[in-house]
Order: C-alpha cells, then structure tokens, then sequence
C-alpha cells in the first residue's frame, strides 16, 4: 500500500510540474537524481569524478490523475 501511496505522490507531482511547465524531480533509491521533463522524457542524473551525467531513461506516459 505505501508504494502504491509514493507511486501516485509522483504521478500527481510529474503531472503538476507538466502543466507549469517545470521539471519534476525525484531521488532514485538506486542511484541519483530521476528528472521528469515537461514532454514527459526521464533522464537519470549521476555525479562521476564530480561532473554531472545525464542519461535517458526513456518516456513517462501522461494519465489523467484524479483530484485528492
């Protein structure tokens, strides 16, 4: 039940920040920074000998999510 709870959290976040037309971001458990852009790509950000790298990790399908 919590992960079906954290799931729907970032669905509502990723579909808020879409209609502002901001990034939505979230900490990987398993490693870095999930960011979720406006278009609905998701990019992995990892730190490697201090530098950013930025991976894609493929497209998040937009859903109608329903009022709280």
């Amino acid at each position: 039940m919590l992960h079906e709870r954290l799931r729907e959290f970032r669905c509502k976040s990723v579909e808020k920040a879409r209609e502002a037309g901001i990034p939505a971001y979230f900490l990987d458990e398993s490693e870095g920074v999930l960011r979720v852009l406006p278009d609905g790509r998701k990019e992995r950000i990892l730190v490697s000998e201090g530098l950013p790298v930025v991976l894609p990790v493929g497209q998040m399908p937009f859903r109608q999510v329903r009022p709280s």
